[in-house]
């Protein structure tokens, strides 16, 4: 309050301290004091300080101290110290064993802070929580053979009376291992034959046991207890060997053994261990006592798990054959380590020896072995016992209090919360019903006939059955009781406390009030009444206010929290005598009015106030007594006797007057003379309230002529409006008044300011009547003025009258804007909607229109317009055009500008402030993986825990959403996957026999539930195990002399424990022979050629070529024959064959001499007319190539480049490709083909030439029955390198490349590749091939120099033996067609060199070629004609013999064509890849060039400058590709792309001849090595 009247009793308020981020506000006129939401988490009191300041010139300002105390609301959800617990227990802990103390915290303050907790899900009853501290522990035991791992959740609520709130965390439990499971045999007895002939240190059998257990628990060791003197066994593998060989007194014999199998336990007082046994008979023992044999071969038993003690479970029985009388004992072998049971030794009778152990939840079936023994004699048996559930486990909830909250007033059966219990018994053992057996009705107990508040189903929901009020009863704690159906049935209990949750369905209750009397003077401020409202609900309290005009005047204010009602403004019964409040109080949903009644009690607050502040009245001279002169009237705005006035005359009384009492007319009582020219009369008035209260005034009687006119302005008002920016000084108007009095006093006027300038603005001339200003304005404090001027005469007495002033400020834009926050703060979520706002910024401008308009604008932060602001209302929303992304930009931080809005010519004025957006993120992406399908191989026998792959899925997704866990679906056992990194490793050793593949799936999941599934291919790869074994020790075969060639003179046989390609048994010879030869696939042994006569070469009269005298086969050969799988590191066995040679000498052709003189004559006669002959045919060859050549010069085609191609097609050049692949062959990928394991033939599909009339091997290999050959192409050799074969390394090396990827976070399947790069990868990698299989190019590194000098043997030839044969050195651009193992490449052979081919044997042979053959034949002969060379024609120039080889190779160097092709592999010759040909002897030191030649990786890349090469090629000259994958076959080989096709034989390089004139197609051959000419440009040419 403020006693001073007008300005100077106007009172501002506002608010001056405390006012931490301007939560609060306040009403300047009426003091309202207001907030925006407050958090308590914040700041939890205020403390403000409140300014009132009056108006007056010196402003005056007092303060008050207003405390606010922000309530707690339940809004925060408690949080974990932890997103998530990973703990390890073994898996022997005991009961009641803490696991992990589960910790959060709730930022809210009383019961909305107090947190209890609950597990979430099913644990199996293996764990419990503490309900108020966390405390996790176990409940149960644990297998972790059973299940390694649990994973569950704890939900921590927190105990608001409303809308309490919890949140979730997961636990991942990891059982670890302990060594709790023995080794067990996978067979007992284990039983093997063995020949006396064995070995030693060759294996008998293969032991195996199995432990459960992880790691070292799980590794076993095996030990022959007690050890043996005869057999040994291998520690690690279970493998039986042989000690030393089999002497005289271990043969015919029985060994029993006893295996001791013990775990790897890192305690060795903690290992386990078992035995088992080995029957192994050497030779054929007797039976002197016959077989012993069990009545069957395995017995079945049934036992409940209670049996009593020495019960008899079963009897087996054992008996000889033939019957024998000798005494049988029988005697438990494996199987009964803890010793439940014990065996009758003499009866067979099994007994229960400890029932203790005998548990159905532990172990449902036992296997027994027993073993029956008499003498020498050994009989086995399974005995497996069936153990029968009875019903002995108590159910158990997962958890003994349950704690959980329901809505009040929800329909029937809406969900509660779910028990859970388990029972390890099974079948109706395990069947549980739940029931609540107390609690259903509050506290007490449930009336007969009142039903439950809630009900259980079968699954351990509970559910409502009643609509609930919660002001009936707040809560429930109910008895729930699990019973299982076994007999006698078995229950337990457990406790559910419910909180019924207040619904907000009733409505508040005001009761009316009386009326309240307050007096006039109450202070504001004052406590006036407190309303009440009633609510039975606890929701929320109800708020409290007045209606619609239910406040006059706002005279009143009523706090809406506590009801409480105070004076707001100062009352005056004067001006209001009673008021009328209506009140309202609503808790939100309902409202409840009233109304209140406020009468104002008078007081006697106001003095008697008299209509003048004097009086002045002229009388004429000599008024008569009685005469009444004048009245003072004097008012009082209170009522009664504090209104009631008495007038009376002050000091002095004046003699001649006198005034009543009651009405204030002032009477003469004598007559007045002119002595007295004034006279002062002092009228005072008073009340007669308490206190007493009066007012004076002045009255002067003149006693003269009276001055009776007032001066008059010119205008009753005056309005004026100046700027706000008006400078001190200026004339703002000039006011005017005249007076009619004619005395010179009288119409002399004066002016004055009488009110409205309390601030001391204005000031006016008094003579000339003009107004100026004199203090500087500010329309935003005072906009209106309204001065009240008074115009005086100088009459006697003074007469004036008053005009009114209205002076109106106009606004200048003198104030800038002003935000209500510097800096704001908000959350939204990525998905929220565009157009919504998310935050309203507000500035303040105290200007008017124009001036004080704002507009807001964004200024920074938007680059990418994410955000549009409402330039009048500065709502900030998300564009329409865009969304927000969390994984993109979580924060945003705005610049926004607030300006007014004046005319273009005056300055604008500016604010800024900040705005800070957190955007946060949803789950809206899923894990994805970047390959459709896995595919692995694991060569069997790694270790466990082997890493097989790591898998890796891409979530874009950040925080807790973006990580992922991996799990696998199937195959649990098999393989194990790390669940945060992806890793997948074996989890069990594998046995490629048992299973060669496993298929199971791996899942990502994110937090948010989203999965992404893809499917494992895991291929078990073989491993050689074992060796073959041969059927006999030894062998021994006899053979005809006289027999043909083919014939089988016997068999050996090998058979081979493994499977797959390492169980496929190949046969040869470790040394070849000559005359005998072996079958790859049978092991039919069989005459290679004559045993008699060898016929003498037809080269007997050529130079240097010495006759071979006739030879005779011995009569004992010893061949030594090697059996194996023929696989990198395969395991190998040999016999010894004899083959003994019968009717020796009995021959016609056993003698050189037998022929006579005639058939030597006739030899010579021969080899005379064939030198002759190949004399004419190398004159007429070098007749008709030198007339050849001059018309080839004269062609425009002279000199074109050899094109490489094997068919001379011209084709365009390819695109250029902007790199390559390159790959090591790698042996370990290699499958062996049949030519790869096949050493029994020197050629390559042609004739032989020790003997021109003997079908050479290779060719007899061919033309076979073709099913084995298919047998083994499809069992373990690779197919001809068409689509259906596997490119393993091609597919690993793409599939490697995506998951490399895949780990850096790149999503392959996003990554756009233009043009002709598309696919490029794929298609790169598909034709990668090379020359390995088969003995392709880079394979085995044949040397057909090698190999023409082991067939010619001693014969020796010059350069002289190619000139008789008609033949010389091609030039560059000359070829000749050579097509190895084609038809037309039969010639080629060694007959060839020697002159004496077979003709008829040429005819009649025909290979059998595979379909495709035709084909690729006429695919060869095309060409395309619009196709131009792209070098310039090249001139040959010939070379001198003493060239270098690497200038012989840029003109003369050819190549041999690909192999052809057959439906048989191609037999080819290894050995020789380190220099030595069949005899074992080093080649000659002259061929060192050609053997680097002939090197497997350099002879095609780096030495040959053309090769003949695929007839698709799209180049016109030849580029070597390195680009080959490991298993491409080369019988394809010419249809690759740019790759080049060399014989599988080799090529060799000749000196260079100079030569003149045309060139003659040849062959040119030296000591060691064979040139192969180009194939010729004449179609013709290609043909035979």
């Amino acid at each position: 309050m403020d006693a001073d009247q007008g300005s100077n009793g106007l009172i501002s308020y506002s608010i001056t301290g405390g006012n931490v981020g301007n939560k609060f506000s306040i009403d300047a006129s009426t003091g309202q004091l207001s907030c925006m939401a407050l958090d308590r988490e914040s700041v939890q009191q205020y403390n403000l300080t409140i300014s009132a300041t009056d108006h007056g010139s010196t402003p005056r300002v007092g303060t008050c101290k207003v405390t606010v105390k922000v309530n707690d609301l339940n809004d925060n959800n408690p949080v974990f110290n932890q997103e998530q617990y990973r703990i390890t227990l073994l898996e022997n802990v005991t009961i009641n064993t803490s696991v992990v103390n589960v910790t959060a915290t709730d930022a809210d303050v009383g019961p909305n802070s107090e947190i209890h907790y609950t597990l979430d899900s099913d644990t199996g009853g293996l764990f419990r929580i503490n309900p108020s501290t966390g405390q996790i522990t176990t409940a149960g035991m644990f297998d972790r053979e059973k299940n390694s791992s649990y994973i569950f959740t704890v939900q921590a609520n927190d105990s608001g009376l409303y809308d309490p709130r919890s949140q979730k965390v997961t636990i991942y439990i990891t059982i670890a291992d302990v060594n709790d499971n023995a080794p067990i045999f996978t067979k007992i007895p284990y039983t093997k034959n063995i020949t006396p002939r064995m070995g030693q240190n060759e294996v008998i059998i293969t032991v195996q046991a199995e432990d459960a257990d992880a790691g070292s628990n799980g590794q076993v060791v095996y030990a022959f207890e007690p050890p043996s003197q005869l057999f040994t066994i291998n520690l690690n593998t279970g493998k039986v060997f042989l000690r030393q060989d089999l002497n005289v007194e271990a043969i015919n014999k029985v060994h029993k053994l006893t295996i001791k199998a013990t775990d790897q336990a890192l305690n060795p007082s903690e290992q386990k261990f078992s035995y088992g046994v080995l029957t192994i008979k050497v030779g054929n023992p007797s039976d002197s006592v016959g077989v012993l044999r069990f009545k069957n071969l395995t017995y079945s038993a049934y036992i409940k798990e209670n049996i009593v003690v020495n019960s008899v479970v079963t009897t087996v029985k054992a008996t000889f054959d033939p019957p024998s009388a000798s005494l049988i004992t029988y005697r438990l072998s494996n199987g009964n380590e803890e010793n439940i049971f014990r065996i009758d030794a003499n009866s067979g009778k099994i007994i229960v020896n400890d029932r203790s152990k005998l548990d159905y939840e532990t172990k449902t079936r036992i296997r027994l072995i027993v073993i029956a023994s008499s003498e020498n004699a050994y009989g086995y048996t399974t005995v497996w016992i069936n153990v029968q559930d009875v019903n002995d486990n108590t159910p158990r909830f997962s958890q003994e209090k349950y704690t959980t909250s329901t809505w009040e007033n929800n329909v029937r059966f809406s969900y509660v919360t779910k028990v859970s219990a388990t029972d390890k018994d099974s079948g109706q053992n395990a069947r549980i019903s739940y029931s609540i057996i107390a609690g259903n009705c509050g506290p007490n107990p449930c009336a007969h006939n009142q039903p439950g508040a809630f009900d259980i189903r079968a699954s351990g929901i509970i559910h409502t059955s009643i609509r609930i009020d919660r002001e009936v009863i707040d809560s429930y704690r109910l008895i729930i009781q699990a019973k299982d159906h076994g007999s006698p049935p078995r229950s337990s209990t457990c406790t559910v406390k419910i909180q019924v949750v207040d619904q907000n369905d009733n409505e508040p209750f005001i009761p009316p009030p009386q009326p309240v009397d307050v007096n006039e003077d109450t202070e504001v401020g004052s406590l006036i009444i407190r309303i009440t409202a009633n609510d039975v609900d606890v929701k929320v309290n109800p708020t409290y206010n007045f209606s619609v005009d239910g406040n006059p005047n706002n005279t009143f204010s009523i706090d809406r929290y506590t009801g409480k009602i105070n004076l707001a403004k100062q009352l005056n019964r004067e001006t209001k005598a009673s008021y009328l409040l209506k009140i309202q109080a609503s808790d939100s949903k309902h409202i409840a009015t009233s109304d209140l009644t406020v009468n104002v009690i008078d007081v006697n607050d106001n003095r008697p106030v008299f209509l003048q502040d004097s009086y002045s009245k002229t009388i004429p001279e000599q008024t008569k007594p009685g005469v009444a002169i004048i009245t003072v009237n004097a008012t009082d705005k209170d009522t009664g006797e504090n209104s009631r006035i008495t007038y009376s005359l002050q000091v002095a009384p004046v003699d001649g007057f006198y005034i009543d009492s009651v009405t204030g007319t002032i009477y003469t009582n004598k007559t007045i003379t002119l002595k007295h020219n004034a006279i002062q009369l002092i009228v005072s008035a008073h009340d007669h309230g308490q206190p007493q209260l009066s007012d004076v005034t002045a009255v002067r009687i003149v006693v003269t002529d009276i001055n009776d006119h007032s001066p008059q302005f010119t205008k009753p008002t005056y309005n004026k409006s100046i700027s706000e920016d008006m400078q001190i000084g200026e004339t703002i108007l000039t006011v005017t008044a005249k007076d009619i009095d004619n005395a010179h006093d009288n119409g002399k006027i004066d002016y004055s300011l009488k009110s409205g300038d309390s601030d001391g603005m204005f000031d006016i001339i008094g003579h000339t009547g003009k107004i100026v200003l004199r203090g500087q304005l500010d329309r935003e404090k005072v906009p209106v003025y309204q001065l009240t001027i008074v115009a005086t005469d100088r009459g006697t007495p003074r007469r004036s009258s008053n005009a009114i002033v209205t002076i109106t400020i106009e606004d200048i834009n003198d104030s800038k804007p002003k935000f209500t926050q510097d800096e704001y703060y908000v959350r939204v979520n990525e998905s929220v909607p565009s157009g919504i706002t998310i935050v309203t910024v507000h500035a303040i401008d105290a200007d008017i229109g124009s001036n004080g308009k704002v507009v807001y604008t964004i200024v920074g932060g938007n680059e990418n317009y994410l955000f549009v602001i409402n330039r009048n209302t500065g709502a900030i929303s998300v564009n329409v055009t865009s969304h927000l992304d969390h994984d993109t930009q979580p924060i945003h931080v705005l610049r926004v500008e607030a300006r007014d809005s004046p005319v273009s010519s005056i300055p604008k004025y500016k604010d800024y402030a900040k705005v800070n957006i957190n955007v946060t993120d949803i789950n809206d992406h899923k894990p994805v993986f970047p390959l459709a399908k896995y595919e692995y191989s694991v060569p069997e026998n790694s270790p466990a825990g082997t890493q097989v792959f790591v898998a890796h899925a891409v979530d874009k997704d950040t925080g807790i959403y973006g990580k992922l866990t991996y799990q696998i679906t199937e195959a649990q056992d098999m393989f194990l996957i790390d669940s945060t990194t992806g890793k997948v490793t074996t989890g069990v050793v594998f046995d490629y026999e048992s299973t060669n593949s496993y298929v199971f799936r791996i899942i990502a999941s994110d937090l948010g539930a989203n999965q992404d599934i893809k499917q494992v291919v895991v291929n078990i790869t073989s491993v050689d195990e074992s060796p073959p074994v041969f059927s006999q020790t030894a062998y021994t075969m006899n053979a005809d002399f006289s027999a043909p060639v083919d014939t089988v003179i016997g068999k050996v046989e090998a058979t081979d424990q493994d499977t797959g390609p390492d169980g496929v048994v190949t046969y040869s010879f470790r040394v070849p022979h000559k005359y005998f030869s072996i079958d790859t696939l049978s092991g039919n042994i069989s005459i290679k050629q004559p045993l008699g006569e060898r016929k003498r070469r037809s080269l007997d009269s050529l130079p240097n070529v010495h006759n071979r005298a006739k030879r005779q086969v011995q009569e004992e050969n010893k061949l030594e024959v090697r059996a194996s799988s023929n696989r990198p590191n395969s395991l190998a066995n040999t016999v010894v064959v004899t083959v003994k040679i019968s009717n020796i000498g009995t021959s016609p052709n056993t003698s050189v001499e037998s022929g006579g003189m005639g058939t030597l004559t006739l030899v010579l006669i021969l080899v005379f007319l064939a030198l002759v002959a190949a004399v004419f045919i190398v004159v007429a060859a070098v007749l008709y190539f030198r007339s050849r050549k001059r018309n080839m010069k004269k062609s425009d085609h002279v000199g074109v480049p050899y094109d490489s191609s094997f068919d001379s097609v011209d084709a365009p050049q390819p695109p250029a490709r902007q790199g390559s692949l390159h790959y090591r062959y790698d042996p370990a990928r290699h499958e062996p083909t049949t030519s790869e394991i096949s050493n029994q033939s020197a050629s390559s599909g042609r004739g032989s030439a020790d003997d021109g009339e003997d079908e050479d091997d290779e060719i007899r290999q061919i033309n076979k029955d073709n099913s084995k050959a298919e047998v083994m192409v499809r069992g373990i050799m690779p197919d001809s390198g068409i689509q259906q074969d596997q490119d393993n390394l091609s597919e690993h090396s793409i599939h490697d490349h995506q998951e490399y990827l895949a780990r850096l976070g790149i999503d392959t399947s996003k990554i756009k590749i233009e043009g002709k790069q598309q696919g490029g990868l794929a298609s790169s990698v598909e034709s990668m091939h090379q020359f390995e299989e088969e003995g392709g190019g880079e394979g085995d590194g044949l040397d057909i120099a090698y190999l023409v000098n082991s067939k010619l043997g001693e014969v020796e030839q010059d350069e002289n033996l190619a000139i008789m044969d008609g033949t010389r050195q091609f030039t560059f651009n000359e070829t000749e067609p050579s097509h190895a193992g084609s038809l037309s490449s039969v010639i080629n052979s060694e007959e060839e060199f020697s002159g004496s081919y077979n003709w008829d044997y040429l005819l009649d042979w025909s290979p059998a070629y595979q379909p495709l053959a035709p084909v690729f034949s006429e695919i060869a002969r095309l060409k395309d004609e619009t196709i131009q060379p792209k070098k310039q024609p090249t001139k040959i120039v010939p070379q001198t013999p003493h060239r270098t080889m690497l200038q012989s190779l840029h003109t003369n160097s050819k190549t041999m064509p690909p192999p052809l092709l057959t439906n048989a592999p191609p037999v080819i010759i290894d050995g020789y890849q380190d220099g030595r040909n069949p005899n074992g002897h080093m080649t000659s030191s002259n061929s060192t060039s050609s053997t680097q030649l002939y090197s497997a990786r350099t002879s095609q890349v780096a030495s040959l400058p053309s090769l003949p090469r695929s007839p698709i090629s799209h180049e016109s000259s030849f580029t070597t590709s390195p680009a080959f994958s490991p298993s491409f076959t080369p019988t394809l080989s010419p249809l690759a792309t740019r790759s080049p096709s060399v014989s599988p034989l080799g090529v060799g390089v000749a000196t260079s001849h100079a030569s003149s004139g045309q060139s003659t197609p040849h062959r040119s051959y030296s000591k060691h090595a064979l040139t192969v000419g180009h194939s010729s440009e004449s179609e013709q040419e290609l043909r035979i």
